[in-house]
């Protein structure tokens, strides 16, 4: 566990044992995610459209997004305590797609997806096992059975329906505490409904 190589590393006076974890990307330097991506992507402004396919705004760029994402969409909530959120892009149309923040909005939630670039520590994994899964960064690992559907891809069917699951987001895989390897959410997930 991290905190038991922290202490290793102090006990060696590392000069790294006590430096703060990063969530950025270490190649951009002390630069803002939004300010890197101005640099070096062009903006291709496009409608914002709600679930039932209703324009709603229009954003700067859909790289400027990610799936859950609140802040930023510039659309005001007609209903109180309600905030939308992005639920999905099309690409085709160039369209970010929102709705609200809720259990039962489309394409929020999901209960199944597939993982490709499957990446083992060990031993590949048998056709199928029950095991627990991290799906984002900090987030706690879940129950789910996995499902083996060719050479380089699996199924995840979690226990519970996970929220804003990401195509390119690495799935990470556990038994336990033990790490037995990893993959990248696959674009073609289903929806919990």
């Amino acid at each position: 566990p991290k905190p038991e190589v922290r202490r290793i590393a102090d006990e060696l006076n590392l000069i790294n044992a006590a430096k703060k974890d990063s969530q950025g990307i270490c190649f951009i330097g002390q630069v803002k995610m939004s300010d890197f991506l101005d640099a070096y992507v062009p903006d291709q402004p496009g409608p914002i459209l709600s679930t039932d396919s209703k324009v709603m705004g229009e954003h700067r760029g859909l790289h400027h997004f990610t799936f859950g994402q609140r802040k930023g969409i510039r659309v005001a909530s007609p209903v109180k305590d309600w905030a939308y959120v992005v639920v999905g892009k099309d690409f085709e149309t160039n369209s970010l797609i929102i709705g609200f923040d809720t259990p039962d909005t489309d394409g929020l939630y999901t209960r199944e997806c597939e993982i490709r670039s499957l990446s083992f520590t060990n031993q590949p994994l048998p056709e199928t096992r029950k095991l627990l899964v991290r799906p984002r960064y900090r987030a706690p690992a879940v129950p789910a059975i996995w499902e083996r559907v060719g050479d380089d891809a699996a199924r995840i069917t979690f226990d519970e329906p996970q929220r804003a699951i990401s195509p390119g987001q690495i799935a990470a895989l556990y038994d336990g505490e033990t790490l037995l390897g990893g993959a990248i959410f696959a674009s073609n997930y289903t929806a919990a409904h």
